[in-house]
């Protein structure tokens, strides 16, 4: 979850009252690192989580109810899909938003691998926002490191133009790819909280070629 808390000061010349949404809130493990990591950050967030025992769970044992009455956490129960694509086409606009997705198996969800999904994301962004996902290959057998590079190249177009940072880990069987879309940050290591900044050299600048949308990211590697 530290690799999400990064973005706040890449966020910080966007309107103030635009939140970070997190599209997967889950026990809200996120959004309570994003409220320890930046105390003074009036910046709001919202987020959606599919199942309401879960947030029912979170609001009882995991500080979840605290977020919300301090007005630093709006929770949406139902489809953040959805959610999302009705907050952008409602007007709506998010400085960053978080996709925190994945199936039964720690897999990419199929439709993240289609660049319409994430033109919905984009349609709720704000000019110069950023969007961060974690996109999973899976456990074992089950892995499927194709969707998440699928889901990887359709981020970056729809929601990059065309341009993302990729960091990559592998443990206990699962291959993470987090991604960042937009250009390379600039100055990143000396705007985040001294203990994120070992983060901030690990990730690989790609791009893909102009009106190429899928099969480009794996060319060459």
């Amino acid at each position: 979850f530290a690799l999400f808390a990064p973005p706040p000061p890449l966020l910080a010349g966007l309107d103030p009252t635009h939140p970070i949404a997190v599209l997967g809130l889950g026990g809200g493990t996120c959004a309570r690192s994003l409220a320890a990591l930046y105390p003074h950050d009036t910046r709001p967030m919202v987020g959606w989580e599919l199942d309401p025992s879960i947030v029912h769970l979170a609001r009882e044992h995991f500080g979840m109810k605290e977020l919300e009455l301090s007005g630093r956490l709006l929770v949406r129960c139902g489809d953040a899909f959805e959610g999302i694509r009705r907050a952008g086409a409602g007007g709506g606009r998010c400085a960053g938003i978080i996709v925190d997705v994945f199936d039964e198996k720690s897999r990419v969800l199929p439709l993240l691998t289609r660049v319409e999904t994430w033109r919905d994301i984009a349609s709720a962004l704000a000019p110069g926002g950023r969007v961060i996902a974690n996109l999973s290959t899976g456990r074992g057998k089950g892995a499927d490191l194709d969707l998440a590079v699928a889901a990887a190249e359709a981020a970056a177009v729809a929601c990059g133009g065309g341009e993302a940072c990729l960091w990559r880990s592998g443990a206990n069987g699962i291959w993470n790819e987090v991604i960042l879309t937009g250009p390379p940050p600039l100055l990143w290591a000396e705007r985040v909280p001294s203990q994120l900044r070992h983060l901030t050299g690990d990730w690989h600048h790609v791009t893909a070629p102009p009106g190429v949308e899928k099969g480009w990211l794996m060319k060459g590697r």
